[in-house]
């Protein structure tokens, strides 16, 4: 299955009252099962457990090469039935722990649920496996049966990993090894980091208990002093954790190694391009380009400077708004009606699936202790996604609440059109599509009706900084994982030369506007991505040029865009990103596809600059 977006988008101060109307916007996962102890779960995991051994029972038949394609249909459904019980367990546990790290109760659940679905994945992967193993033309026979037409890209994916995969038991060897291993690590690094005491700080005269998103969330604050000992403080914490996220990540990527060099991968990033169904040509594009457009970004950066008064930026002054004014907050109630016009005014359809998260208690908002930072929305097989925010109340806030609605209506909308095997399992690539594109209709709409200066700047100031954040900085963090990589795998690595190759990467995408702090080279550590799935920040990368393109499309079509790019996000992953985007009339091997990015980047660099010097 995809997975869950996941991300730490820019933050404002936190908030030491209120949140804004949100402290109460919490989820309720009674849709999913009533309760932690609930019998429907335990009911569920023998339904599962029965399932896998009904399947098991029949390894023999499915190993048959003459069997028939409607024989294979009903292999098929049985283990599609079983995904959809074991995502939606898994689901479960990993939503009540991403709201509370500190119960243990939770996280004990998660890990129970999350180490059963390793279980049972492990002995059916018999049956992917099998398909890869038959001969080309016995799976193009397949792959082409009127019998197998809803499962077809879900067949295709597996002639793609093919030349990729072991054979059955050498893979249920590694399935039921990474249980206790690489998941293990990523369970553990999550774990980890959400109970890490980040102490006491001193905000606007009060002096408080902090999180990790309240110290990210300062990099917004208009006092220069503060943002720095915030940031130095974050940067800090890690530092004296450094150990143990440098024997996590030393040890994820040589797990990875070890994988890629078991299959055949060419190159690391392979083990993502291949299943993401991306060539790394267009990656390895992607980051020329970017690299070419370099010059832009530093510009930019002096001029940031020049707007602040100061000579020259540190990296906590990247996010501070170009407006002496700190822009008022947006209460969740105002939010949700820009959010909601917006996209009523792109599509009503559209906006009733939005507004149905909110009325159905499927969104938890409120920042808290022990909750996971960031956003991300996670779909349920057979169920309505949910969605997780930290809202404080600035315009960032709002966007990153745009852009999770995207991705929940582009679940809603997949789980409909499509079978559970071809719905969630889409690149990542195409996953990002619907929340970028909603960024873009909420954008549109507040500078059309926000006359406020500071609210204005603000919004253009976080535009170009999230085209900075999600272009360039994820291609630099995709340059870093190459080259720790390559260096992990050639002798012993550890926290110092992983700082020296971060730094390096920093100062190159900064340029010579931007000083570094001095723990500056512990950023890597700070990058959760890393470890839960390596080479993933690309696609959001990719994903933004995409979308500015559709985006184009939209402005020149009007309402004869909508019902096509409803039927994309309706296809789900029933095509490769290409393929799917080639119908929409983006080309992703035309380098002006690349280009146009940069130029609408150049534009809003204009917009903001005409802003801020008016």
């Amino acid at each position: 299955m995809t997975h869950p977006c996941a991300h730490h988008p820019p933050a404002s101060p936190p908030d030491t009252g209120s949140h804004h109307g949100a402290g109460e916007i919490a989820w309720s996962l009674k849709r999913i099962y009533p309760g932690l102890d609930d019998a429907a779960v335990e009911a569920d995991e023998k339904r599962a457990a029965a399932l896998v051994a009904d399947l098991v029972e029949q390894r023999q038949r499915v190993q048959d090469p003459a069997l028939s394609p409607a024989a294979w249909c009903e292999i098929i459904r049985d283990y599609e039935r079983f995904q959809t019980i074991a995502q939606r367990l898994r689901a479960f546990g990993y939503l009540h722990a991403a709201v509370d790290q500190k119960d243990s109760t939770k996280t004990a659940l998660h890990q129970r649920l999350e180490e059963a679905q390793q279980r049972w994945s492990a002995d059916l992967l018999f049956i992917e496996v099998t398909l890869r193993q038959l001969p080309k033309e016995r799976l193009q026979a397949l792959i082409d049966a009127p019998e197998l037409a809803e499962y077809r890209h879900f067949l295709r994916r597996q002639r793609a990993q093919a030349a990729y995969t072991l054979s059955e038991s050498e893979e249920r060897v590694l399935a039921k090894k990474e249980i206790a291993g690489r998941r293990a690590l990523v369970r553990f690094r999550s774990e980890y980091a959400a109970k890490m005491d980040f102490g006491r700080f001193e905000i606007d005269g009060e002096e408080r208990e902090v999180t990790e998103s309240d110290l990210a969330a300062l990099r917004y604050h208009p006092d220069r002093d503060l943002r720095e000992q915030a940031r130095l403080r974050l940067f800090e914490t890690y530092r004296s954790h450094l150990d143990v996220f440098s024997f996590l990540y030393t040890n994820i990527v040589k797990d990875h190694g070890i994988d890629c060099e078991l299959r055949g991968y060419a190159r690391a990033m392979d083990a993502e391009n291949v299943p993401n169904e991306i060539d790394g040509e267009i990656v390895d594009a992607l980051i020329e380009v970017n690299r070419r457009h370099l010059p832009m970004i530093h510009d930019f950066y002096g001029w940031r400077a020049k707007q602040l008064g100061y000579d020259r930026l540190k990296t906590s002054d990247l996010y501070v708004p170009l407006t002496k004014e700190e822009p008022r907050k947006i209460a969740w109630s105002e939010a949700l009606d820009y959010i909601d016009r917006a996209m009523r005014r792109f599509s009503p359809e559209f906006a009733a699936r939005g507004r149905r998260f909110f009325e159905e208690q499927r969104i938890d908002a409120p920042p808290r202790k022990g909750k996971s930072g960031g956003a991300f929305c996670y779909p349920i097989p057979e169920k309505d996604p949910f969605i997780l925010v930290n809202y404080t109340g600035n315009i960032s806030s709002v966007v990153t609440l745009a852009h999770e609605l995207g991705h929940g209506i582009h679940f809603m909308l997949s789980w409909e059109h499509e079978p559970l095997l071809q719905a969630y399992w889409m690149s990542k690539v195409i996953a990002e599509t619907a929340s970028e594109f909603n960024e873009l209709l909420l954008t549109d709409l507040l500078l059309e009706e926000i006359t406020d200066p500071a609210i204005r700047r603000a919004l253009l100031g976080l535009m170009v900084d999230r085209f900075l954040g999600t272009v360039d900085r994820q291609l630099m963090f995709t340059e870093f994982e190459e080259a720790a990589h390559k260096r992990i795998a050639a002798q012993p690595t550890g926290a110092d030369a992983l700082g020296e190759i971060w730094t390096d990467l920093c100062k190159q995408h900064y340029g010579p506007h931007v000083d570094l702090l001095p723990p500056e080279g512990n950023g890597w550590a700070l990058v959760p991505h890393f470890v839960f799935n390596p080479f993933y920040c690309y696609s959001y990368a990719l994903s933004q040029v995409v979308v500015l393109a559709l985006y184009a499309t939209y402005k020149q079509q009007g309402a004869d865009f909508v019902a096509g790019y409803l039927e994309l996000l309706g296809s789900g992953g029933n095509g490769t990103p290409e393929e799917l985007l080639g119908k929409a009339g983006v080309d992703l091997r035309d380098r002006a596809v690349l280009e146009r990015a940069y130029s609408e980047f150049e534009r809003l660099l204009g917009a903001l600059r005409e802003e801020v010097e008016a």
